[in-house]
This record gives C-alpha cells, sequence and structure tokens, in this order.
C-alpha cells in the first residue's frame, strides 16, 4: 500500500501529513461530539461496581460510586488521551526519523480503534451495553464486576474496620 502511494517521493510528504491530521482532527471531533451529548443527556442514574487497585493484586478491590454520566465523560477522556497520545508518538516518528508510513496507516487505524469502542456503539450504533465496560488492557478486565449488596456493606465494614485501627 506504502508502495501505491509512493511514499518515498518528497512531493507527496505534505498529502499524507494533511490525510493524517484530518483524520486526528476528525476523531477528536467526534470525541468531542460524544462528550457534548453526554453533557446534554445528563443520565443520573447510579453506577456502582467494583474495580481492582492493582491489576496484579485481584484481592484489593475498591467500590465506585459513579453516575453513568460520570462514567462515559471518563470514558471519553480515555479515549481523547489514548488518541493525544498516539498523535503524538506518531508525529515524533515521522518528525525524529522521516517515517511517513505510520501516518499512513493512522489514517485508518485511528478511525477504526474509535469506531469498534463501546463509546461508538452506545452513542452512535443505538446499543444498550451494560455499564462497567469491560477492559482488554495489559493486565486483562480491570472491573472486578458489579458487587452484590452484601458485598458491599462487607467491603465497608472491613474498610471502616482498618479505618479505625490506622486512627
Amino acid at each position: 500500500m506504502a508502495d501505491y502511494f509512493q511514499l518515498d517521493a518528497k512531493e507527496n510528504a505534505a498529502y499524507v501529513w494533511g490525510a493524517f491530521l484530518l483524520t486526528q482532527l476528525a476523531v477528536f471531533g467526534v470525541c468531542g461530539y460524544v462528550y457534548w451529548t453526554i453533557s446534554k443527556k445528563n443520565d443520573q442514574t447510579s453506577l456502582v461496581y467494583t474495580e481492582l487497585e492493582n491489576p496484579l493484586d485481584k484481592e484489593t478491590v475498591k467500590v465506585i460510586r459513579t453516575t453513568v454520566c460520570e462514567y462515559d465523560q471518563g470514558q471519553v477522556r480515555q479515549q481523547l488521551i489514548q488518541t493525544g497520545v498516539t498523535l503524538a508518538m506518531m508525529i515524533w516518528m515521522s518528525v525524529q526519523w522521516g517515517y511517513l508510513r505510520p501516518l499512513l496507516f493512522q489514517c485508518f487505524f485511528a478511525p477504526r480503534s474509535f469506531l469498534t469502542t463501546n463509546l461508538y456503539k452506545v452513542y452512535f450504533g443505538n446499543e444498550s451495553i451494560p455499564r462497567p465496560w469491560k477492559t482488554g488492557g495489559v493486565f486483562g478486565n480491570t472491573t472486578a464486576g458489579t458487587p452484590t449488596i452484601k458485598e458491599m456493606k462487607a467491603k465497608e465494614k472491613k474498610d471502616a474496620k482498618k479505618k479505625r485501627l490506622v486512627d
């Protein structure tokens, strides 16, 4: 594919840069639109789940109490950070070493990455995906699942007991 676009020719560099920056700008724009949509909808449905404090230690979990609006806004922020880090890495690689191929590939992978997120599925695909969404990071799913009321009360008692011992 890179040979088809003749990336070794210097006159094509501006086109590759332009396409790269436009696709990144489009992804940032769509994320901004989703954030605005979430804020406008302002879903105050309570959301309680547990999350691993340390992905390597399956025993230490913390209970997260939030709303659907705050959770989704946090997911948009994570998507923006991921896109920003990718943007910075690609620009650095291209400026430092003169690579244009990664810029060309990111023209396709950046939108594809957003189109496969749960944010896109919920806000553009009208799918109903229960929150919290599973993450497939380096350590696997860091969300321990939705606790039962009994588990939450036991966790709160345990935390209160630890706090009394520390004080």
